[in-house]
């Protein structure tokens, strides 16, 4: 599994010179504010954008694998004294910056999935449930059952590589990040300034 981390990002230049003028326990404090404003705002953006990415399974008439929406529940954010950064738990999800070429790593060919038996189930699960492979050309046929009833499918294509094409809609723009993280690190000073106000 691919994991992304995404910087919070360049800081307003006040924000920054604030960070650069206080103690450690003060800079850790702000860049955690910084970091929970761009965890929500990616959260947010992936809840609204897995109700819109079902493509492939709806023309395979598939159930959808749900892996946007658990990777956006599943996002994290940490912070220390020197760095924030956003942790994305999603296969192929820095796609939003940048082309993604995917190759084989334990196997010979990357198996794409076909149908909607085999759409969001690795070649191991099937077996698990009673398929049997072979192939042909550069596809994988699955079967299982006997006799007449015994049922042959195309499951899978097998490609060398697949080259997925930047796609900047699955994440914030980088922009967007930077300013989410400066106006979540100066809300956050506000409020200590307010409290100090109101003590």
């Amino acid at each position: 599994m691919i994991e992304m981390e995404v910087n919070v990002g360049k800081l307003d230049a006040t924000i920054g010179r604030i960070l650069a003028a206080v103690g450690p326990q003060a800079r850790h404090l702000l860049l955690s504010a910084a970091a929970e404003g761009v965890w929500t705002l990616c959260r947010s953006h992936l809840a609204a954008l897995s109700g819109r990415r079902h493509r492939w399974a709806r023309m395979l008439g598939a159930k959808e694998t749900g892996h946007i929406s658990k990777g956006a529940r599943a996002t994290t954010f940490h912070s220390s004294t020197t760095s924030a950064t956003v942790r994305i738990p999603i296969p192929g999800i820095s796609r939003a910056w940048h082309d993604l070429d995917i190759r084989p790593v334990n196997a010979r060919k990357l198996t794409v999935p076909v149908n909607a038996i085999s759409y969001g189930h690795r070649v191991k699960e099937l077996r698990s449930r009673g398929w049997k492979f072979f192939r042909a050309g550069d596809a994988l046929f699955g079967y299982r059952g006997k006799g007449g009833r015994r049922k042959t499918l195309p499951l899978y294509a097998l490609k060398d590589s697949i080259r997925q094409l930047r796609d900047p809609d699955l994440l914030p723009s980088k922009a967007d990040i930077s300013r989410t993280a400066s106006r979540s690190a100066a809300r956050y000073i506000a409020h200590l300034i307010g409290k100090e106000e109101a003590a």
